[in-house]
């Protein structure tokens, strides 16, 4: 695994656990790693970060009834809409990439985050990326946490960075 994608396994799973309590209380298990496990084709939030460094695309996703079920959780909403339901999911994809983030920061100061989407039907993962792929136990059942990397820009980081 690049370095990049060991500093957002590591920032994920803290995130999780600061999610596991208080207010939100979505999450209940372990983040586990799953070898070989794409996010490709399952609908979920993505989001950018992008900066002179680095590039790296997170995702939260999961099956529909998940995903509603987590909002349902979230909001309190006994049927959300598909609205409902992608606003939730980006706000629960940005607090845990943020936290993420923060961690990165340091290794590229210009990182800034990028407009985060939902996408229904899924997406592809970028050709030349390195991957990482956690499962996280919620209320709602699992959901997959993804982060791809470009390995140009984990290459050059390295190199600065060794």
């Amino acid at each position: 695994m690049s370095g990049v994608l060991d500093l957002w396994s590591t920032a994920l799973a803290d995130g999780v656990a600061s999610m596991r309590e208080g207010i939100f209380a979505l999450f209940d298990g372990v983040v586990e790693q799953v070898p070989g496990a794409s996010v490709e084709g399952l609908p979920g939030a993505w989001v950018s970060y992008v900066g002179e460094r680095l590039a790296v695309e997170f995702a939260l996703v999961a099956p529909d009834v998940t995903l509603v079920a987590l909002t349902a959780a979230l909001t309190g909403l006994a049927e959300p809409s598909e609205l409902a339901v992608s606003d939730a999911v980006i706000e629960i994809a940005n607090m845990l990439g943020g936290v993420a983030k923060r961690r990165l920061v340091a290794a590229d100061p210009t990182l800034r985050t990028g407009m985060p989407k939902f996408l229904y039907a899924g997406a592809v993962v970028p050709r030349q990326t390195d991957s990482l792929v956690l499962e996280a136990g919620t209320v709602a059942g699992p959901v997959l946490l993804g982060a791809m990397v470009s390995r140009a820009a984990d290459r050059e980081l390295a190199e600065l960075h060794p």
